[in-house]
């Protein structure tokens, strides 16, 4: 019995300790052509592009607030695993 519970605590906090997470680390989107960008969101655990697709959008509407952007379209994305997993966009915003 004491295994079990033993069990069912480390899987617990297994599962807290490898959450679906994304970050920005601060980067900036990083100017690519006219009117075009690219950032990563970085992600971690079971965090993977459908997540870092949800906070890309949000990141993207901030972007677009600042910069007085009126619309965006993703024109690619691509997962990255070395040397710190997430998912690079690559993103056409409009005036």
């Amino acid at each position: 019995m004491k295994q079990i519970s033993l069990l069912l605590a480390l899987l617990v906090v297994f599962s807290f300790s490898t959450s679906c997470t994304t970050a920005t680390y601060g980067k900036p989107f990083v100017q690519t052509g006219t009117n075009e960008y690219t950032f990563k969101i970085y992600t971690g655990g079971f965090a993977f592009k459908g997540t870092a697709t949800e906070r890309a959008q949000e990141e993207i509407k901030k972007f677009m607030e600042q910069n007085d952007y009126k619309s965006y379209k993703i024109i690619s994305s691509h997962y990255e695993l070395f040397p710190l997993s997430g998912t690079v966009f690559k993103v056409e915003f409009s005036k």
